[in-house]
């Protein structure tokens, strides 16, 4: 986990890269719990006497309610596209009307005990007083702890992709493509033997384990550097690929090949497969 990880780590982590829009809406599938839970979120109960702001969550806790996945995900892509809200069920969506410029994203985590945690990030276009917000909210009302612009809401994009559960996202967290002193070509550009010798390069050097925030620390400097196979790869590419080979580490195999001679076997046994055989052993 990454409780201890302070603004600085989360800024440094998330330097060269910048927040954009989606072209769709994307949901994923119910991921295993990631780096940050809730509790280590850069985020801070919103009060009455907080200034207005554009960023803002909604968080449900203990919901014990059903979620008709599939039509919470059809519901959620067809909201985004018409740019209107109102087309989700709750709690997922707001109690009053809003502006149909409102952006949303959703996380939902499973806990232990069969409940979920519903995260709603909810974007503004234009900063809203925390009274209007909370009758408009289903749950606790929250803020972005760092609230600098072009800074606090990369970090909480970066945070929340790392939450795991199902994520309902129309944000992602790009490198800097506009930033001319990389110079670096598009991922999508990339040769099959750069992607090859990419991922080869993660087998052999990434840290098979998450803890003491190894994979953390290792993907934040290869990231950044030019010189490295992955460099500006898509963080969600490399986070999948380090979980991947956590899991691969922890799994037995499933299946053997068990060779046997003849000479493995008790002479009567070999009796037996001769047709030797005349009687019952004793």
């Amino acid at each position: 986990m990454a409780e201890n990880m302070s603004y600085d780590d989360l800024k440094e982590a998330t330097e060269g890269y910048v927040v954009r829009a989606l072209d769709e809406p994307v949901v994923t599938s119910d991921l295993p719990t990631g780096m940050f839970n809730i509790a280590s979120a850069p985020v801070s109960e919103l009060r009455a006497s907080d200034n207005p702001m554009v960023h803002c969550l909604d968080i449900i806790h203990n919901y014990n309610g059903v979620i008709d996945v599939p039509a919470l995900k059809l519901k959620y892509k067809q909201a985004i596209k018409e740019k209107n809200m109102s087309l989700l069920p709750e709690p997922f969506g707001f109690k009053d009307a809003c502006s149909p410029e409102v952006k949303v994203q959703i996380c939902i985590i499973t806990c232990i005990d069969g409940s979920k945690v519903i995260i709603k990030h909810c974007v503004f276009p234009t900063k809203i007083k925390p009274v209007h917000f909370k009758k408009m909210a289903y749950g606790e009302i929250h803020k972005l702890t760092f609230q600098r612009p072009n800074i606090g809401t990369k970090v909480w994009q970066y945070v929340m992709e790392n939450l795991g559960g199902m994520q309902f996202k129309c944000f992602f967290l790009s490198p800097n493509a506009t930033n001319k002193s990389t110079n670096q070509t598009s991922f999508m550009e990339k040769s099959d033997e750069e992607i090859d010798a990419g991922f080869a390069f993660i087998m052999k050097d990434g840290p098979k384990s998450a803890s003491g925030m190894q994979q953390l620390i290792w993907q934040t400097k290869t990231l950044k550097n030019p010189q490295s196979p992955i460099f500006s790869w898509p963080v969600a590419l490399i986070e999948k690929a380090l979980r991947n080979m956590s899991t691969d580490g922890a799994l037995a195999k499933k299946e053997f090949d068990w060779y046997a001679c003849l000479n493995h076997y008790e002479p009567w046994v070999l009796e037996i497969l001769e047709g030797n055989h005349r009687g019952p052993h004793l």
